[in-house]
């Protein structure tokens, strides 16, 4: 039926018609029904007719060469950090250790780091410094880095203020990098 429809189509011409998923393939010229030939690509239409795989070349399987496969592959855990509060690791990274008197806490990500990230609004001439994860008094903290960031920028108008419901410090301007050392000082 499928042939006889597609043989109409082209006046008569031999053509194999087949069906390939759900999409029916007509190759005018070709008599043979019973050979299938899919086709490679997302766009259907536009893509050329695979081979057959005998036509490809061959291919062995070896697990000699897993080794190297496996140092690409991504860990599926994050690792835990050292224990030793005084131990510093060559990225300058430290286990963080709070002092027990502070009204405010930061708490560290799931994979470690200082959470203080940039935003850049408006088309790249806005930028924000956000301060996530504090618990605790949130205006001490605030109050705390922005006289920091004052004594260390005396010409630099220093703007902060607070989000309580998520939890974060918004200073204005691209400070991440001295938020991140203050709070590694701090023993965050």
């Amino acid at each position: 039926m499928l042939q006889s429809i597609a043989t109409k189509a082209f006046r008569f011409r031999p053509v194999t018609a087949f069906k390939t998923s759900t999409k029916c393939v007509v190759l005018p010229g070709n008599t043979e029904v019973g050979s299938l030939v899919g086709r490679k690509s997302y766009s259907y239409y536009k893509s050329r007719v695979e081979e057959t795989p005998d036509k490809y070349t061959g291919y062995e399987t070896s697990f000699q060469e897993w080794k190297y496969v496996e140092k690409l592959i991504p860990p599926t855990h994050v690792p835990e950090p050292p224990q030793d509060p005084s131990t510093e690791l060559p990225s300058g990274w430290r286990l963080p250790n709070p002092p027990k008197d502070c009204p405010y806490n930061v708490r560290r990500t799931k994979n470690h780091m200082i959470p203080a990230y940039l935003k850049i609004e408006d088309r790249g001439q806005v930028r924000y410094t956000y301060i996530r994860r504090v618990e605790g008094n949130i205006w001490q903290l605030e109050k705390d880095i922005g006289q920091w960031l004052q004594d260390n920028y005396p010409l630099k108008n220093i703007i902060t203020r607070t989000n309580e419901i998520s939890r974060c410090v918004i200073i204005k301007g691209d400070l991440v990098e001295d938020v991140r050392e203050w709070l590694i000082a701090q023993g965050f």
